[in-house]
């Protein structure tokens, strides 16, 4: 092992373009005789426990996860619910990625955006466009943007 863990975290990026390359090819291959499902779950456990951790390619890997088990030709009940668990963890992971990339105290968009409410006088939910425009008036700079949707899609 390298220290820091990249050397699991590079491991878990190759790990997904060898499961994409499958999924696409239809493929339900092992290594190290195990199934490609159960390596994915491992390389999240992997990418959790690294010093540099990386919650977006930890919810990468179960996303990964979950499409294989929903594709697996032979999917059993055990299967689906080891699929919709995955599913579930990486949707969290993801979004938490999602967070940590904006970088900004909860608490204090929590308030801008009330304020941006109270001023455009807002009762209803804002729009995407609407929550955008409140953000980038804190200071968001534009490449929050596509975090910032994704926060909003979830």
């Amino acid at each position: 092992e390298d220290g820091d863990g990249m050397a699991a975290l590079h491991r878990a990026i190759l790990l997904l373009g060898f499961a994409d390359l499958s999924m696409e090819q239809g493929l339900w291959p092992e290594l190290h005789g195990k199934r490609l499902d159960e390596v994915l779950l491992e390389a999240s456990e992997e990418a959790k426990a690294a010093k540099v951790r990386s919650r977006a390619l930890e919810g990468q890997l179960l996303f990964a996860r979950s499409r294989l088990l929903f594709e697996k030709p032979s999917a059993g009940a055990a299967d689906m619910d080891a699929a919709v668990s995955s599913r579930q963890e990486a949707t969290e992971l993801l979004r938490d990625a999602a967070v940590e990339a904006l970088g900004w105290k909860a608490s204090k968009v929590e308030a801008q955006l009330a304020k941006a409410k109270a001023e455009d006088g807002h009762e209803a939910p804002l729009s995407a466009e609407q929550l955008l425009a409140a953000v980038q008036r804190c200071g968001a700079r534009a490449a929050d943007a596509e975090h910032v949707l994704e926060l909003f899609e979830a």
